[in-house]
């Protein structure tokens, strides 16, 4: 009889709400374009060892339309879930929530590293624009190694004669890598042209957000993801990450630099061949020297290029294709990016309308936004146990 008596007492305490024992929020983490239910997994169990939260990484496919995967996706989420959606997952929180059969999915937001304004690159990579620098970039690396190349091995005159001839014939090369890279880029899914920035996708969701506040729960934060020193290079840092799915080190950033160092070299090198064959031709007046030093200067030059390709040009180029350099008025602003999107693009008004719902992983690429750094776990904790979010910490955690 007592033992039956302290069951029904436990049955109770389990079931009673405000009995002692209320069930831990479920959080939702929601991965971005092309990734999987593992994307979060290390974030999710990390969080899950600090903060009382039942943790769920649902996956999807990214192939349909937003509202189609959306519809897919909802049913694998509890009920008023807390979601946190990154980059794609992001909007896809937001679809789920503005449509009717989905709605009470999402009981709060938090949207990482999401292109709310939606993703240049996408349009860039569409139009042609990304193979079309990068084919550029290749070009202007190769002109100094070209030059001399033919300098070295047969002479100023072979590759005086040869000057069109060299850049006709690494031209082609550079076009046809620059074409296979835009192949590889090229994608037809409905769900890449909802991500479009000003696609009718975003424009509908965006002026539904803006005018009847109904595309976002009340309890929404945006975390944006920016490498610092102004975002410098940031698609080395990024294609690091990559290439190791991992948190980049500086690793290629410092190898790209050293190559630098070398074009520059070159570029001394031949511009002190110039100057040496012209003083020559000062006091020889011979012809052949000043033709020596002629061509020394244009090599000279054409190493140059390669230099400031890639210790500046690259950088304001990919600016320019991801959307972080944006035209205001008569006015160039050069915002921050995590490699693929601007800070510009991963907020809307509400974020920054209804009080500061914003927080900034700083030094942190798209890639890195759902790796298992203490910025990515510092900035969620940090929402997730603000009074609207009613996360709880685990009494015996402490953060390392």
């Amino acid at each position: 009889m007592k033992s039956r008596l302290c069951m029904l007492v436990v049955i109770a305490l389990l079931v009673i709400p405000g009995s002692g024992f209320a069930q831990n929020p479920d959080v939702a983490f929601i991965h971005g374009l092309d990734g999987s239910s593992s994307t979060w997994s290390a974030v999710a169990n990390a969080l899950n060892t600090s903060l009382l939260i039942d943790r769920s990484t649902p996956s999807y496919t990214s192939y349909a339309s937003i509202s189609s995967t959306a519809t897919s996706l909802y049913p694998s989420l509890q009920d008023n879930s807390i979601v946190i959606g990154h980059s794609l997952g992001g909007l896809l929180s937001r679809q789920m929530y503005v449509t009717p059969a989905s709605h009470n999915k999402v009981g709060k937001l938090i949207t990482v590293g999401t292109p709310h304004i939606g993703a240049k690159i996408a349009n860039n990579v569409d139009n042609g624009l990304v193979g079309d620098y990068v084919n550029l970039w290749l070009q202007e690396l190769t002109y100094g190694p070209a030059y001399a190349a033919g300098s070295l091995l047969f002479g100023p005159d072979w590759a005086y004669g040869s000057y069109w001839v060299i850049e006709y014939v690494m031209g082609n090369i550079v076009d046809q890598v620059g074409a296979y890279i835009e192949d590889q880029f090229e994608d037809n899914r409905p769900v890449v042209g909802d991500l479009h920035e000003a696609s009718q996708y975003l424009y509908g969701l965006n002026m539904s957000e803006s005018m009847y506040g109904n595309t976002m729960p009340s309890a929404r934060f945006a975390l944006i993801g920016y490498e610092t020193s102004n975002s410098y290079m940031s698609h080395i840092r990024l294609m690091e990450s990559a290439e190791n799915n991992s948190v980049e080190n500086g690793a290629w950033l410092d190898d790209v630099m050293d190559f630098a160092n070398y074009y520059y070299y070159g570029a001394v090198t031949y511009w002190l061949l110039s100057d040496y064959y012209y003083f020559a031709y000062l006091d020889t007046y011979n012809l052949d020297y000043y033709y020596y030093s002629w061509w020394y200067g244009l090599v000279g030059n054409a190493w140059y290029i390669g230099y400031s390709n890639l210790v500046y040009y690259q950088d304001m180029d990919w600016s320019y294709l991801n959307g972080s350099l944006r035209q205001d008025g008569d006015d160039l602003i050069l915002y921050n990016d995590d490699g693929l999107l601007s800070t510009y693009s991963q907020g809307v008004p509400a974020f920054f309308d209804d009080g500061n719902r914003v927080y900034f992983l700083q030094n942190t690429n798209h890639i890195e936004e759902t790796k298992n750094t203490s910025t990515v776990r510092t900035g969620l904790t940090y929402v997730l146990t603000l009074p609207e979010y009613g996360v709880q910490r685990r009494s015996h955690y402490q953060e390392q």
